[in-house]
């Protein structure tokens, strides 16, 4: 070289040409590239939103039948416990007392409560507040208990509806119907627990 310059590199202005292109073509795909990733983000996260849709339907349906299936099977327990033909069957042997009560029950428990008797016997039943005195309150029963005192209320029902409530409280099995006399004086037939 002895201090001389190198010769200049002369390009060929087809290679130029190419070259050009070719970076543009590089540039362009770079350009493609986050605009290619954007989209399928997007993609992605559209789908994200429509399987969270369909879970959030899915788990509405389940819910859905499950309280379907909740009430269904509740309305088939109340209709075989209070109405169907075999749930309960008076033990043989065993007949359903008859006495000066007539047709007035007194009840301290669950038929207290105005739905409950709806319920059994298929209409509404005006009562009124009534009180047994020498027994005492115990859960579902009633015991002898000299200073006791039992809170309830007392109606009337036709017999078909006695029979209702005799179905309802399992007489002969779980509990029996014994005449009592209210503060008042009033015979009434009281549901007492069958000692087991």
């Amino acid at each position: 070289m002895n201090g001389e310059h190198p010769a200049a590199v002369v390009i060929p202005p087809r290679f130029y040409r190419v070259s050009l292109v070719h970076n543009h073509a590089l540039c362009r795909s770079h350009r493609r590239r986050p605009a290619t990733a954007l989209g399928r983000q997007q993609r992605y996260d559209e789908r994200m939103k429509q399987e969270l849709t369909i879970s959030r339907t899915g788990w509405r349906w389940r819910m859905a039948a499950g309280a379907l299936g909740v009430l269904s099977a509740t309305g088939m327990y109340l209709w075989w416990v209070l109405l169907g033909p075999w749930g309960y069957v008076m033990p043989e042997g065993y007949e359903a007392p008859e006495g000066p009560c007539d047709q007035r029950v007194f009840v301290y428990g669950t038929l207290r409560n105005p739905l409950v008797r709806w319920l059994i016997v298929g209409r509404r039943i005006s009562t009124a507040p009534a009180a047994v005195s020498g027994f005492d309150k115990q859960r579902l029963d009633i015991q002898p208990l000299p200073d006791g005192r039992v809170p309830g209320e007392v109606f009337s029902v036709a017999p078909k509806e006695l029979a209702r409530l005799d179905r309802y409280e399992r007489l002969g099995v779980r509990y029996e119907r014994v005449c009592l006399a209210l503060d008042s004086g009033e015979p009434v037939w009281v549901y007492r627990r069958l000692p087991v």
